[in-house]
């Protein structure tokens, strides 16, 4: 059997793996605000690298930095089928989590629900974002308020959800299409202020799996060939603007990581905009800028390889038992470990990596490198019960009008959905997360006893469900 033909046995389940968990989620009871089908997402895309093997002719051979890192196409293979494995995981633990569903397409629970959602409410998350990517820019990598300004940031993306939800409960789509365009704003601001592409593209997919749920919530999922066609299309745009900055990356990065003004920044994104490309699939420097970013499983072919040349230097669980102390903040940790660094991955690929480049390690990694295969299926699946938690109380909390507390467990929720994290961070993440989120819900909850109650609008709520006041929603009252 060839490589191409392992690839392509592999990559068949995989997108069978994600269309069910879309499905699955959308049409249960419980809802969806598109957690599970946001990491997946994420994770095709920094894990689909491999296929670049099927091309023809290609081979990262002829690329010395490619050719540097010693690894071989059989090792991609190996690393693509642990990943495999943690999709399949994926999978079972959201089946596991997730009620079994007789409802049909057009009597989907989450958009069973006409409640209003206070401006001021979305504004203030919104407002809470933007000034935490203020301080990063100011303030810079303080490792002590790191976790919870990166929380912050995310606000945005649950600011934006919001706005979103708002305009679904309406029916206006032009309201839709301007939160839309505030959205961009987010790749935009990670681009332009430190020269990174891979959080806004992460802050995107969140964004795309929760319209995905609100659709499908409504008209359910079947098959279309239009919007296959539009996924396809999808893929190929996002594939042309990562090639495209691949190709200015250095040149975008000499002024973004200067002390360079916002017209200065501007200008030399616009000018990387002009000399962009669309992707093609033969051109084999375009794939292997795909193979260096988009294909983290050679890296864990290379973990694979090594630990069974030297069996002794599995962690037999220690990276997940330290994991679930990350909780712990550094005033009482003063040695807790930092996020960035590729020592992790240095250790157990027998590689020698830049040190002002991080590379991910990832969960697949590390599930590996503590028990091997075995690990990895039983880690995700657990892992995916985690995000469907997570996923189905936030799309309770919508449905019901409790809205702070949907902005709390979407906030905690946001840190999980990165595949090249560990779990040290993603728990070191959500528990930053939680704290930011209850004192929002405390704001919240001042802020509902402030300005009283101001009825929603009469006859909106379908048979079943109770009309709330304004005050009440922002109290969490049910």
């Amino acid at each position: 059997m060839t490589i191409s033909d392992e690839l392509l046995l592999i990559a068949v389940p995989w997108a069978f793996l994600c269309y069910y968990v879309g499905r699955l989620c959308n049409r249960s009871v419980e809802g969806s605000v598109g957690l599970p089908l946001a990491f997946l997402i994420t994770m095709t895309f920094m894990y689909g690298g491999a296929l670049v093997y099927l091309v023809p002719g290609y081979s990262h051979l002829n690329n010395p930095y490619l050719l540097s890192l010693n690894f071989t196409a059989e090792m991609v293979a190996q690393g693509f089928f642990a990943s495999l494995l943690g999709i399949a995981g994926i999978a079972l633990g959201c089946r596991i989590a997730t009620r079994p569903s007789g409802v049909k397409a057009g009597d989907r629970r989450l958009s069973a629900v006409s409640v209003e959602v206070p401006s001021r409410m979305i504004w203030l998350v919104l407002m809470g974002g933007g000034s935490a990517f203020v301080l990063t820019s100011v303030a810079g990598h303080q490792a002590s308020i790191e976790a919870v300004v990166a929380a912050a940031r995310n606000l945005t993306i649950v600011g934006i959800c919001l706005g979103l939800w708002s305009a679904h409960q309406r029916q206006d789509w032009r309201l839709k299409y301007k939160w839309l365009v505030v959205a961009s704003f987010i790749p935009a601001g990670y681009l332009l202020g430190w020269g990174f592409l891979s959080y806004g593209f992460i802050a995107g997919s969140i964004l795309l799996a929760f319209i995905w749920a609100l659709r499908g919530s409504t008209r359910g999922h079947r098959f279309s060939p239009i919007r296959v066609m539009l996924g396809v299309v999808a893929f190929y745009l996002i594939l042309s603007v990562f090639v495209s900055y691949m190709e200015v990356r250095q040149y975008l990065r000499e002024v973004l990581w200067s002390d360079a003004g916002l017209e200065a920044r501007i200008a030399v994104v616009f000018d990387a905009m002009a000399k962009a490309s669309f992707f093609n699939p033969f051109d084999f420097r375009q794939l292997d800028f795909i193979n260096m970013r988009l294909n983290q499983n050679f890296f864990i072919g290379k973990a694979i390889t090594w630990l069974q040349l030297f069996p002794d230097l599995f962690q037999n669980g220690h990276t997940i038992v330290e994991s679930v102390f990350a909780w712990i903040p550094r005033v009482l940790w003063p040695n807790k470990p930092e996020m960035g660094g590729s020592s992790f991955v240095s250790l157990y690929t027998n590689m020698t990596l830049s040190k002002t480049t991080t590379f991910g390690a990832g969960p697949i990694f590390e599930l590996y490198v503590n028990y091997g295969y075995p690990a990895v299926f039983i880690g995700m699946t657990v892992f995916g019960s985690v995000v469907r938690f997570f996923d189905i109380r936030c799309a309770r909390a919508l449905r019901s009008g409790d809205l702070p507390k949907f902005v709390r467990l979407f906030l905690v929720g946001i840190p999980l959905i990165n595949p090249l994290n560990v779990f040290f961070f993603m728990v070191s993440s959500c528990a930053a997360a939680w704290v930011l989120g209850t004192a929002l819900v405390f704001l919240f909850h001042r802020s509902g006893k402030k300005h009283g109650a101001e009825k929603v609008p009469p006859n909106t709520a379908p048979p079943g469900y109770e009309l709330r006041t304004r005050r009440q929603i922002n109290l969490g009252i049910r």
